[in-house]
């Protein structure tokens, strides 16, 4: 005789315990597995520009950001209510045992409640972002919309992308390009570009910092030109240095090792960590060595 619905639930509870306790591994290689990700997508949107680039690119960007994506959906914890699924299970188990039967027991439950009472739902967080009057419902309402898996993609994506060029109060432009950044849109790298000579800082740290996960060729003298400008706003210079980390260019290596003797030694240290990125050696703040290595018979950029 086979158990109720209701039941049959009930009793998959110590089942999964048992299924999360087996998971001893599962946390460390749930927590490894996003980093790796990101560093193929990374170094593989670096060999292209979006204006030009192939099919053949363009297939192999959609699924590298899918797995990213994915990975980062399982670090960060499922929601109730997401459309895919999966995704519960595997971040329980990334959560240890305790706190992965905690989440299961207890998180998603209370998702749930909060879900089916408590109006907690995309078409409120799409309506905070469509307020007219209000650009703090806007900002609120992008934000919010970030907990759904779905709100990543498709028209969500396009949105975003349509606030990030044209919202009027710069703080809405700057939320939007930082939720094109969380979803990994490598198609609004132009935008990024774009949004480098924007006039508000809070804009170009964003578009900044959008380009560290997502390098674009084209992007190179752009962030060049903000991490040599002594008059820019200091954060933006260090997020420029730090995406500049992926363009092996001899004009690149000699901008970063002028930066190194900076006031701001913060600007500095990002400049000799981009340095090394680039070229596997450190020659710590010693801007003469620097500078005889990249243009010595070495050649490490050509």
């Amino acid at each position: 005789m086979s158990l109720p619905p209701r039941r049959r639930h009930l009793a998959a509870v110590p089942l999964l315990c048992l299924a999360l306790l087996a998971t001893g591994c599962a946390t460390s290689s749930i927590a490894a597995a996003r980093p790796k990700r990101t560093e193929q997508f990374r170094d593989h949107l670096a060999t292209y520009t979006e204006p030009s680039k192939t099919p053949e690119q363009a297939a192999r960007t959609a699924a590298l950001r899918d797995k990213l994506l994915h990975d980062e959906w399982v670090e960060r914890g499922y929601r109730f209510g997401n459309e895919k699924g999966g995704y519960a299970l595997q971040s329980a188990s990334g959560m240890g045992f305790l706190g992965g039967t905690g989440y299961i027991l207890f998180g998603l439950p209370g998702q749930w409640i909060d879900f089916t009472f408590g109006g907690d739902r995309p078409a409120r967080d799409v309506a905070l972002m469509e307020d007219p009057k209000s650009p703090d419902a806007r900002r609120r309402g992008i934000n919010s919309l970030l907990r759904w898996d779905f709100a990543q993609n498709g028209p969500y994506l396009r949105r975003y992308r349509q606030l990030a060029r044209g919202d009027p109060d710069p703080t809405v432009r700057s939320v939007a390009i930082r939720a094109l950044n969380r979803s990994r849109d490598a198609e609004s790298r132009p935008l990024f570009i774009d949004a480098l000579s924007d006039a508000d800082d809070r804009v170009r740290l964003e578009a900044a910092k959008a380009l560290v996960n997502l390098p674009d060729p084209a992007a190179a003298d752009p962030l060049v030109k903000l991490v040599s400008n002594a008059d820019e706003d200091r954060d933006v210079r260090i997020a420029a240095a730090q995406a500049l980390d992926r363009y092996k260019k001899l004009e690149v290596a000699r901008a970063l090792t002028s930066r190194l003797g900076e006031k701001d030694f913060s600007v500095a240290w990002q400049a000799r960590r981009s340095l090394r990125r680039l070229t596997g050696k450190d020659f710590h703040y010693n801007e003469a060595a620097w500078l005889e290595y990249i243009s010595g018979p070495q050649k490490p950029f050509g």
